[in-house]
């Protein structure tokens, strides 16, 4: 366990007391383990050379120190000494019990946020002091997960401390945290190389529907750098009610501090300022209570719709800019091997064979910049391991495609689902991926998946805001957003029916773009679990199928669209009626309206990516037989989304096609009449059954 307490009297230094001391220790609620496998809690009271006396709810027990395992001492922490809510002094709990709401106020919730207060003191130059206060109403018990607490902080910059955790319980117990309760834990252990984001984890006692929990935790941040600034993101609405909330910034007089809100801030947010004593108190507080966030299918990023205030340092983006450029600029350069393999590789087969030859020969550790460090390692230190982040992995592919000759920039990037960038407030840390540009092209690209094709961007980079670092300057630019054609799901199907009703079929997967990754990861399988899984896969298009074969191309070649056909039989795949008629629906058609089951919605529509997906195939049908009615055909166009289908029989053969696209990224809530329409014109042909009848 780490000592992010080392400091203070009653740290995680003593959190293990083994008996050598001989010393009294008058510190609440420490615990002691008997080798016999109990424990109690209480106070130290003395340790003589035999025996330790411990102070438990019934009276001082004396225990002899061959039975004693250790003693885990507890830190001393404010409202220590509260036992009782009459006892309550401090005038945001006092307010908070007084004005809580009931169960009934909040139907659809299982807690309410009563307080939520975010202090920022940067009075001292290169230090942030950020103390977190948030005050919880449990309401049901679906709501008692609010009683767990995470703090973040990197291990060699920061410093946490809990302030206090207290429950007031119905009855109107005060109870307290017990340092048992408390994990200390590295994010990221298993990546040595990454290794820097840590948590304190703990949960409050008593966590029960009418309990309220007081939680304060301060984190000392050392932000000295402008590769590593001051800045938050803080929003003022939540998954739960939230009643109150203020974020408050102290600095010394006459210094500025970089900030913005969202659009839907609009008459949300009052600001005030005090100077006083050579400082400036800055107060962002929420006016009214926001309501909790209700959860929709295609729910778009909560940053693009809540109000958000956005902080960081006084800084320029011209200043942001230069800073990173002379960091890239001052990395080693590719040694002569790494420069030689460069050249090679783009001999052979251009910017995208050095893209291959990253993405898969090196593995993608998942540690953002953000949770690490935005200075890379050196690029051949990234080689040589072959194990990175995105951020490592993209600048090795920058240097390796300028040794190569070609003419391109390594870029930040602020992926979509953290909203979007607010330009008032200059910062790399409002970028958490990256890619690199290929000017030639005008095409991003980014190594981070060794199933994604060179051409293709990740959907969530796709509209993103880049900072795009050239020779010579920088720019912001829009990431471009792929045409639906290039994000294509294909499945098409060759069947021949019997007369008993079975279906011999050969099903054929094939993708583009976005939709490649799903299908390459099953190269990752050995044949039996390849096996298994496309026997899944074949259970999937009818509960009876049974596979007989299948093939795959090649998934690891990323310049070839990976496909996987199968070939299966399905018994009673239709149903019979006398002898002279047959129903069946088409194989592969499977689509559902689950997510436009509402009326209507509360927020926009939001997609990963565009696309277009699209099924094509045939049947033989039994001889002497004849269509007899089908699905018809469908053609729906919206500014949204589109779909056709044309289903159409000739001789003893019936042919069905259809093509489904998703247009743009995302849409407002007024598109959903028209999302709606069409997810249920898809979902009905998929549902009208074939009919065929036997013919003399």
């Amino acid at each position: 366990m780490k000592k992010p307490f080392s400091d203070k009297p009653f740290t995680a230094i003593r959190l293990m007391v083994f008996f050598l001391f001989g010393l009294p220790w008058p510190v609440p609620a420490d615990t002691l383990y008997l080798r016999a496998g109990e424990q109690a809690e209480g106070v130290l009271k003395a340790m003589e050379p035999e025996t330790v006396a411990f102070e438990e709810p019934g009276g001082v027990k004396i225990h002899n120190k061959e039975d004693v395992a250790r003693i885990q001492m507890q830190q001393s922490r404010r409202f220590d000494d509260i036992t009782d809510a009459a006892m309550i002094s401090d005038p945001d709990l006092r307010q908070c019990i007084a004005e809580q709401p009931s169960e009934s106020d909040y139907p659809a919730d299982g807690s309410a946020t009563l307080l939520h207060r975010r202090v920022f003191d940067l009075t001292t130059p290169g230090l942030v002091r950020e103390t977190t206060r948030t005050i919880t109403k449990i309401l049901r018990q679906r709501g008692e997960n609010a009683a767990s607490t995470t703090i973040r902080y990197f291990e060699d910059a920061d410093k946490p401390e809990i302030d206090f955790a207290l429950t007031v319980t119905p009855d109107g117990r005060v109870l307290h945290l017990n340092d048992t309760a408390i994990k200390d834990e590295s994010v990221y252990a298993r990546f040595p190389d990454y290794r820097r984001l840590s948590r304190l984890r703990f949960v409050c006692k008593e966590p029960a529907p009418g309990s309220i929990l007081d939680v304060q935790y301060t984190v000392e941040r050392t932000r000295n750098t402008p590769l590593e600034p001051f800045y938050s993101e803080e929003p003022f609405r939540y998954d739960s009610p939230l009643l109150r909330k203020e974020v408050v910034v102290i600095t010394p007089s006459g210094t500025e501090i970089a900030h913005g809100l969202s659009a839907a801030c609009a008459g949300k947010i009052d600001y005030s300022e005090i100077s006083e004593n050579g400082h400036v108190r800055r107060v962002w507080r929420l006016k009214q209570p926001e309501s909790g966030i209700m959860q929709e299918p295609l729910m778009p990023p909560r940053n693009t719709f809540i109000p958000l205030l956005t902080l960081g340092a006084p800084a320029s983006w011209d200043g942001v800019a230069q800073a990173y450029r002379a960091m890239l600029g001052a990395l080693p350069p590719l040694s002569d091997p790494l420069r030689g393999k460069a050249v090679e590789l783009a001999k052979h087969g251009g910017a995208a064979a050095i893209y291959e030859h990253i993405a898969k020969t090196i593995r993608t550790a998942p540690v953002g910049q953000h949770e690490f460090r935005f200075q890379p390692h050196s690029p051949d230190e990234t080689a040589s391991r072959g194990l990175a982040n995105e951020l490592d992995k993209n600048v090795l592919y920058w240097a390796m495609l300028k040794a190569a000759g070609f003419d391109c920039a390594f870029a930040l990037v602020r992926n979509r689902m953290q909203g979007p960038l607010d330009e008032n407030v200059p910062s790399i840390r409002a970028f958490h991926r990256s890619a690199v540009f290929l000017v030639k092209n005008h095409q991003f690209s980014t190594t981070v998946s060794d199933r994604l094709p060179f051409e293709a961007v990740p959907g969530d980079l796709q509209d993103a805001p880049a900072l795009v670092f050239f020779d010579k300057g920088a720019r912001r630019m829009k990431i471009p957003v792929a045409k639906p054609s290039s994000e294509r799901d294909e499945t098409r199907f060759e069947a021949r029916l019997h007369e008993d009703g079975e279906l011999d079929l050969t099903i054929v997967y094939l993708a583009t773009g976005n939709g490649q990754p799903a299908l390459r990861a099953f190269k990752d399988f050995d044949e039996q679990q390849l096996r298994h899984r496309l026997e899944a896969a074949a259970a999937r298009i009818h509960p009876a199928a049974l596979l007989k074969s299948y093939k795959t191309s090649d998934l690891s070649d990323l310049s070839v669209p990976p496909s996987i056909s199968l070939s299966c039989r399905i018994p009673g795949f239709a149903t019979t009626a006398g002898g002279d008629l047959m129903l069946f629906n088409l194989p592969a058609v499977d689509y559902s309206a689950s997510d436009a089951g509402r009326s209507s919605r509360e927020y926009g529509l939001f997609w990963f990516q565009t696309s277009r997906a699209r099924v094509a195939g045939s049947i033989e049908l039994p001889k002497g037989f004849a269509v007899y009615g089908g699905p018809g055909r469908i053609r729906l166009k919206t500014e949204t989304v589109a779909y056709s289908a044309r289903f159409s029989a000739k001789a003893n053969r019936i042919t069905f096609e259809d093509t489904y696209d998703i247009k743009t990224l995302c849409a407002p809530a007024s598109a959903y009449a028209d999302y709606k329409r069409v997810q249920e014109a898809r979902a009905g042909l998929a549902r009208r059954r074939v009919i065929i009848e036997k013919r003399p």
